[in-house]
C-alpha cells in the first residue's frame, strides 16, 4: 500500500492522543462521584481532610499521568504510525499492526483504568500521611478508601472500554478500509 490509502477523520497522531487523553478524562468523572459518595457514607472526613484529599488525589493524578504517558504512547503507536507514516507511505505490515491494535486498545485502556484506580485508594491514603493527616493509614480509612477506589475503578473500567470502542470506531473503520480482510488480522 501506498500513501493513498485511506486516511481517517483522526488524521494525526496529536489528535489521537487527544482523544485517548479525554476519554479517560471523560470516563473517571462517574467513577469518582461514587468514590465521593462511598466514602462520605463510609468515613467521618473533616472539611480539613477533604482539602487534603484533594491535593494528595492532585498530586496522584499528576504523578500517575506522567508516569503512565511513555506506556500509552507505546500502547497507540502501530495507530500513531498509520496516522502518520513515516516518509509518507504506507505497508501492509503497518496496516495491520495499526487495525489489531486499534481492535486491543479499549480493552488495554480498561485494564490500564481499573489498575489505576486500584492503586489509588491505598496511595492516597499513604499521601495523606505526608501532608499531616497520620489516621489515613488506620485499618478503617485504608479500608474505606480501598474499597471506594475498587468501586469506582470496576465502574470507570466499564465506562473506559465503551467510550474507547465507540470514540476510536471512525479510526478503527478507516483502518479496515485498507485491509482486504480485517476478520483475518489477529489482534488477541
Amino acid at each position: 500500500m501506498t500513501s493513498s490509502a485511506q486516511t481517517p477523520p483522526l488524521a494525526s497522531a496529536f489528535r489521537l492522543r487527544m482523544l485517548v487523553l479525554k476519554l479517560d478524562s471523560i470516563v473517571s468523572v462517574p467513577g469518582l462521584a461514587v468514590m465521593l459518595v462511598y466514602l462520605t457514607t463510609l468515613v467521618e472526613i473533616s472539611a480539613r481532610e477533604w482539602q487534603g484529599l484533594g491535593l494528595a488525589a492532585a498530586i496522584y493524578a499528576a504523578v500517575c499521568g506522567f508516569l503512565l504517558e511513555p506506556l500509552r504512547r507505546r500502547m497507540q503507536a502501530p495507530i500513531r504510525r498509520f496516522l502518520e507514516p513515516p516518509g509518507g507511505k504506507l505497508d501492509p505490515d503497518t496496516i495491520r499492526a495499526a487495525f489489531a491494535c486499534v481492535m486491543r486498545l479499549p480493552r488495554e485502556m480498561m485494564r490500564l483504568m481499573l489498575a489505576t484506580w486500584v492503586v489509588a485508594g491505598p496511595l492516597l491514603c499513604v499521601l495523606m500521611v505526608p501532608l499531616g493527616f497520620e489516621e489515613w493509614l488506620r485499618a478503617d480509612r485504608l479500608a474505606g478508601m480501598t474499597m471506594a477506589s475498587l468501586t469506582g475503578g470496576l465502574m470507570t473500567m466499564s465506562f473506559a472500554f465503551f467510550a474507547a470502542k465507540r470514540g476510536l470506531a471512525p479510526v478503527r473503520t478507516a483502518i479496515a478500509a485498507n485491509l482486504p480482510d480485517p476478520a483475518a488480522v489477529s489482534y488477541t
